[in-house]
Order: C-alpha cells, then sequence, then structure tokens
C-alpha cells in the first residue's frame, strides 16, 4: 500500500532504535497531508515512520478528542500498578516518575493510593498534580518509574529511552502494543494524528532490556523492565509469582488489582488532605 506523492525511491532510513538496515513496509497519508513510509527494521523488527518532522503540529493541541479512552486506561493503569507496587513491597515513600504523565491524573490517583508518585511532562499541563511535578524537587534517581503510551510517540527512541534509564529505576512499568507485522489497516497507527511514530518487535524490547541490565516481562499491553542485579524488590516471593500474571491480564488478575485498589482507596483523603498541606505551606515560603 502506497500513498499518493510518496517517493519509492526514497533511501531506507536507519532504524532509530538498533541503528539497522530497515525496509518498506507500506506507507500512510500523515496528518492527511504528509506521505510517510512506514519501515520494518530487519534487525529487531520494529517500525517506524519517516523522521517525523510534523511533531510539533500534531502536538499544538495536546489532548485529542478522539481519545475517549483515557479516564479509563487512567483507572486501569492505576489498579494494576498499586498492586504490582505493593507486591514489590515499595513504601509510602519510596520515590516513584510517571514519565510522560500527560495531565496528572495517574499521578494523583496514585498519590491517593499511597504511593509517592511526581509527574513529568514536556507537552501537558499537570493539572491533577502541580504541586507534585519532577521539575519541583529535582529528581536525580528514582525506583519506580512508570510510562503509559508513551514508548510509540518518541521520535528517538534510542536516546530518549537512555535518558529515561538515567534514573536508575528497579522497576519501570510501561504500557504499548507491541508491533508484530501488522499491516498498513492496524488502527494503533494512528497516522491521522501524527503521533505514535515507532512501534517495537517484542524483540527488540527483549535487547533494550538485556543491552541495559533488565529483564523484560511482557504482559498484555502493560510490560516491564526490571533491575537484574541488586533488586530487593524482584526478589519478593510475592512479586516473583504474581508480576508476570498481573501484566498478562485477565479476569482474575482484574479482580485482584481491583480489591486492592478499593481497599487501598478508603485512605485517599488522608493523602489528599496532607499533599493539599503540603502544598499550602509550600505556597506560603515562597511568599514569604
Amino acid at each position: 500500500m502506497s500513498s499518493p506523492d510518496f517517493n519509492e525511491e526514497s533511501k531506507p532510513p536507519l532504524c532509530r532504535l538498533c541503528e539497522g538496515e530497515t525496509a518498506l513496509a507500506f506507507t500512510h497519508r500523515i496528518l492527511g497531508k504528509y506521505p510517510s513510509g512506514y519501515w520494518q527494521c530487519t534487525v529487531c523488527g520494529s517500525l517506524e515512520t519517516d523522521a517525523p518532522f510534523w511533531l510539533e503540529e500534531s502536538y499544538a493541541d495536546v489532548h485529542s478528542a478522539t481519545d475517549t479512552g483515557m479516564a479509563a486506561r487512567t483507572v486501569q493503569m492505576t489498579q494494576a500498578v498499586s498492586l504490582l507496587l505493593r507486591m514489590a513491597g515499595v513504601g509510602s515513600k519510596t520515590l516513584c516518575l510517571d514519565w510522560g504523565g500527560g495531565n496528572g491524573l495517574f499521578c494523583r490517583m496514585m498519590r491517593d493510593q499511597g504511593y509517592n508518585f511526581f509527574n513529568d511532562d514536556k507537552y501537558a499541563k499537570p493539572f491533577y498534580c502541580a504541586g507534585f511535578t519532577a521539575d519541583r524537587i529535582g529528581i536525580a534517581k528514582c525506583d519506580v518509574v512508570t510510562s503509559f503510551e508513551v514508548f510509540e510517540h518518541l521520535s528517538n527512541p534510542k536516546a530518549e529511552l537512555a535518558n529515561i534509564l538515567r534514573f536508575e529505576p528497579k522497576l519501570w512499568i510501561f504500557s504499548t502494543q507491541l508491533y508484530a507485522g501488522q499491516g498498513a489497516d492496524w488502527n494503533y497507527l494512528g497516522p491521522s494524528l501524527g503521533r505514535h511514530v515507532f512501534f517495537y518487535s517484542a524483540e527488540a524490547l527483549h535487547a533494550f532490556a538485556e543491552a541495559n541490565g533488565y529483564r523484560f516481562i511482557r504482559g498484555w499491553n502493560l510490560h516491564m523492565f526490571v533491575k537484574a542485579q541488586g533488586n530487593p524488590y524482584a526478589q519478593r516471593p510475592a512479586f516473583r509469582f504474581g508480576a508476570r500474571r498481573l501484566l498478562a491480564g485477565g479476569k482474575l488478575a482484574g479482580l485482584a488489582a481491583g480489591m486492592n485498589f478499593l481497599a487501598r482507596q478508603r485512605n485517599a483523603y488522608r493523602y489528599w488532605q496532607a499533599d493539599s498541606d503540603s502544598v499550602r505551606q509550600n505556597q506560603s515560603a515562597s511568599h514569604s
């Protein structure tokens, strides 16, 4: 399948993750006007668009009217991650970062679950967690990083994933749909919005994890990098037994995550009140 005006003789780019050679899989018209190839890496098996020069235009309006599942996804991710962190024994003071956290709803909900989350996003304003952003406390390292529906937005995944690794997380939980040879009709491509520009194969994520001292645990759409050495969370029996099952999804996993979420949510008012008091104190200190 080829979009009009696409130059079939375009030189195949190198893979933006592993720098392997690529071959044209199909084309699409991005934002309804920019013809782009979708190139499959012959080494790691990932798929990428042309170099995405259109991103500034794509993010001119951060919030997409067609992303009606944003709130439901956030609730689902909160339930799953809350249980994962409980199984891992992550404490209430352990520093956690939601990288690419958008409006901050996930960060706020995880704080209401009793976890010490902060939000980081270069495009969206943190409406729900304005007092709890990474730049406010200057995060250098943190044990837990989350990145939901972020990986596929990275225009230079090799550099940008390496940038996240500088936080040296022991657990890195993320969501993305994996590429396994889907065609031009794959709905995850999203050419009309032009924001999804790189699609990872399971093999690519395995290789990336191994090269950086992590293990890749594949789930349904929720996955995890686990630090292979010196990681006390990975040694806990509950985590070793339950993490893979939870990431794989299913009714029992969903039920367990939902019950844990509701049990912890009973104390949410204590956390949001404490956070509100903290924000007031910081505001008073900055004005004095």
